[in-house]
């Protein structure tokens, strides 16, 4: 399976598709809001350790060195929940990197990105995504969409190395 994970300290996304594409299933990891940021990432990231059985996957994890806005506290949170998260699933026997934004993205904000994500995609694979984004009150700001982005990237990026593979081959 194809893994995105958007990691957040208020909550993580995660997305998960089968080899061919195909939407399987996301899931989103929220930890109660009267908590600090730290306290709540600490706990998002325990809910996953218990609940991840699977090994043999393809994960995508995103990466963020820095940013405009957050604070450095919240900059280096992220960078640890990435971490940690790497970690965890290589642990596991899954097949994991991290990836920057800006290797997925446009950068043209959250809504431009989900658009051009959507209109990337086949119309049967589009309604799979909006059905499984329309479980979450705001897919949006929960980072739903972004984990399946992140998670077509990995699919994207192996299928055209595999084909860079073949072509150097017959060469």
């Amino acid at each position: 399976m194809y893994v995105g994970i958007d990691p957040g300290i208020n909550c993580i996304a995660i997305a998960i598709l089968d080899l061919a594409g195909n939407v399987l299933t996301s899931h989103l990891f929220e930890a109660d809001r009267e908590k600090s940021q730290l306290d709540r990432m600490l706990e998002n990231l325990n809910l996953i350790e218990k609940n991840w059985g699977g090994k043999d996957n393809k994960v995508a994890i995103e990466f963020t060195l820095a940013r405009m806005g957050p604070s450095i506290t919240s900059i280096s949170q992220l960078g640890v929940c990435s971490g940690y998260l790497y970690s965890m699933m290589r642990s596991k026997g899954n097949e994991s990197i991290l990836v920057q934004p800006s290797q997925w993205q446009k950068k043209k904000g959250k809504e431009k990105n989900a658009e051009d994500l959507l209109e990337g995609l086949d119309i049967d694979t589009r309604k799979d995504v909006l059905k499984e984004a329309s479980r979450y009150k705001k897919p949006l700001q929960h980072n739903i969409i972004d984990a399946f982005g992140i998670a077509f990237w990995r699919l994207d990026d192996d299928r055209r190395r595999a084909a860079d593979r073949a072509l150097q081959q017959r060469v």
